[in-house]
């Protein structure tokens, strides 16, 4: 693998870092993120893609502190066609705790 220019800068995102290559770790400067709490994906998500409450609490809850999970829980077909299937399954649970 070539250096790249000095003014060049490659950021590389991965879930499993030992799925990389040695020589490409060795390059990289390591940065451990956290999940996301769930109210700010919530949060997100009713404000960015018109989503009740309800809706975007279960999808908070299943995305696992992951945008990315939640984005593509909203772009899923399934889960809108087993949305009340999924939100009555929630509530039990959530009723269950309290």
């Amino acid at each position: 693998m070539e250096e790249p220019p000095s003014y060049v800068m490659v950021i590389l995102i991965t879930t499993n870092v030992n799925r990389l290559l040695p020589t490409i770790r060795s390059r990289c400067l390591g940065m451990n993120f956290q999940p996301v709490p769930p109210e700010k994906i919530a949060s997100f998500v009713m404000d960015n893609y018109n989503v009740d409450r309800s809706h975007a609490k279960v999808i908070a809850s299943f995305s696992k502190g992951s945008f990315d999970a939640a984005l593509q829980m909203l772009e899923s077909e399934t889960l809108s066609e087993d949305r009340k299937l999924v939100e009555d399954l929630f509530e039990s649970v959530v009723n269950k705790k309290s």
